[in-house]
């Protein structure tokens, strides 16, 4: 055959079982590898990603990229690019983002750090408040400047257990992991049916049908993602601005987003309640503040949160106390 060499092929006649004697990704003998050093399998692959922005796709997701040396993929970014400069490209990655985003490959990658962090927080209780407030500050300052809002924020996939599974079922809890990752830095993404609750465990369990049939919906968990997603369509801070966390105490965190004088600050509790000084969440009140969602009992300069409840409150920022 004339693409023998587009693969990496070791011996012939070519055996795909019990061992195969080509190149896989992962030793999956019905995955053959590429030989992406090839010119002609680099042509052919560019050619493809081509076709299919033509077709009116908005991007790619690399898929396990470090699987492939990165030469290949400078050609493939230039080849998008070359077609149009808002068109995205996110690389898989389950540890460091650093590496695919230097200008040359990537636009950002799946954050699954954020979605370990969070997990910990909400559903494990393995990451207390202070925990996740460092880890959180940490990736935002290993993520190079101008990649922040590229990134690709996510609880689920199609290689993770269901959110809704992960948090054994509990909606509050879940709802707190969806706070956390709707007012943070970057773009939230929800895997289908995880919005309604569907529940299963890592492939082949997360990757079953749709679940059409609405009266099996949670429409508590579908309500509530809804909410937070208005909130992020309404509030300018909570998509282009700046962001820090903060623990008040080892059940309580809080997202402050800042985008010019506007500042929007999400307080999510995993605990049975709290009352927190208003003091405490960095706002001017000698201007307007609103609650954006949530519903809190404040009275005295405290708000009062519920058992594993959220406050979104807006508002400015408070020169004096950043």
């Amino acid at each position: 055959s004339k693409y023998v060499n587009w693969f990496s092929v070791e011996g012939f006649p070519v055996r795909p079982l019990p061992v195969p004697n080509y190149r896989t990704c992962s030793g999956c003998h019905y995955l053959p590898k590429w030989n992406a050093y090839n010119p002609e399998v680099r042509a052919h692959h560019y050619d493809v990603a081509e076709y299919w922005i033509k077709q009116g796709i908005d991007g790619w997701r690399l898929d396990v990229p470090y699987f492939i040396n990165h030469e290949f993929w400078r050609g493939f970014r230039d080849t998008v690019k070359t077609l149009g400069d808002d068109l995205y490209i996110v690389a898989e990655e389950w540890l460091a983002p650093e590496e695919w985003l230097q200008g040359d490959i990537a636009d950002g990658t799946m954050n699954y750090t954020l979605r370990d962090l969070t997990l910990g927080f909400t559903a494990d209780k393995t990451v207390d408040a202070y925990a996740l407030a460092e880890g959180m500050n940490e990736l935002r300052d290993r993520i190079p400047m101008g990649f922040h809002k590229g990134m690709l924020n996510l609880l689920g996939s199609h290689d993770t257990e269901r959110v809704l599974t992960r948090h054994n079922e509990a909606v509050e809890n879940t709802l707190l992991a969806y706070a956390l990752m709707f007012t943070s830095e970057g773009a939230p993404m929800v895997y289908y049916g995880d919005e309604v609750g569907m529940l299963g465990q890592n492939d082949p369990g997360c990757r079953g049908g749709m679940q059409w049939d609405d009266t099996k919906w949670s429409r508590p968990l579908l309500d509530g993602i809804r909410t937070l997603s208005k909130a992020r369509t309404d509030n300018v801070s909570l998509r282009r601005g700046t962001q820090e966390y903060r623990a008040l105490d080892t059940d309580t965190v809080l997202v402050i987003r800042t985008y010019e004088s506007e500042r929007t600050i999400a307080v999510v509790h995993r605990g049975n309640g709290t009352t927190i000084r208003r003091e405490d969440i960095p706002l001017n009140y000698d201007r307007e503040v609103s609650v954006i969602a949530g519903r809190p009992d404040s009275a005295d300069g405290y708000y009062t949160v519920g058992n594993s409840g959220t406050l979104i409150i807006a508002g400015a920022v408070d020169g004096d106390r950043g």
